[in-house]
């Protein structure tokens, strides 16, 4: 007999995951902002599927690009010396002017501040190309991009444009799907 339904289920191993995740602070240090949406993005990267592409080894590290926040590089990269993610992920930072070359090889652009003129030029770059495209702002979904993480009565939870990941070739697993708080679909 199956006491909860699917969708409890997985919101409750979802939570274990990241509650396991920043658990390891001491009561008395609060948790900032950064590092709670680093650790989701992290987690949310862990039920997210690219492309096959013929020459990417698929024991390779994904790698991050950071959008013009050094808060935001700082939470990722003490997250990233945890044993769970080491040698998953590699972050990089970058911003408006970084060459295409270097854009391209990202898996996953993250951005944590609005930049009305910076975002768009950046997304049509990278138009329909496999990256994930994360932000932590109101009207990311619209401007392009794929998760937005969002906090609702001290809550952080996300929303998914589902259109735009199909345009970048990414899906995301049924599991991480029942969690979201707003799934976008045109």
């Amino acid at each position: 007999m199956n006491l909860f339904p699917r969708g409890i289920k997985a919101a409750c191993i979802f939570a274990c995951l990241i509650t396991g995740l920043l658990g390891s602070r001491t009561h008395a240090e609060p948790i900032e902002q950064d590092t709670v949406e680093a650790a989701m993005t992290l987690q949310l990267l862990g039920f997210t599927e690219w492309p096959d592409s013929g020459d990417r080894d698929d024991q390779a590290p994904r790698t991050i690009g950071i959008m013009n926040s050094s808060a935001s590089y700082l939470a990722f990269e003490a997250l990233l010396n945890d044993p769970r993610f080491k040698g998953r992920f590699v972050i990089v930072p970058v911003n408006g002017q970084t060459p295409n070359e270097e854009l391209f090889r990202c898996d996953v652009l993250f951005f944590s501040d609005p930049d009305p003129i910076e975002i768009p030029r950046l997304l049509k770059r990278i138009e329909k190309r496999p990256i994930v495209l994360i932000g932590t702002f109101e009207g990311f979904l619209e401007q392009g991009g794929l998760v937005n993480l969002v906090k609702k009565q001290r809550r952080l939870g996300f929303e998914v444009h589902l259109d735009n990941s199909k345009r970048h070739g990414i899906e995301f697993r049924a599991k991480l799907l029942r969690l979201a708080s707003r799934i976008v679909q045109e």
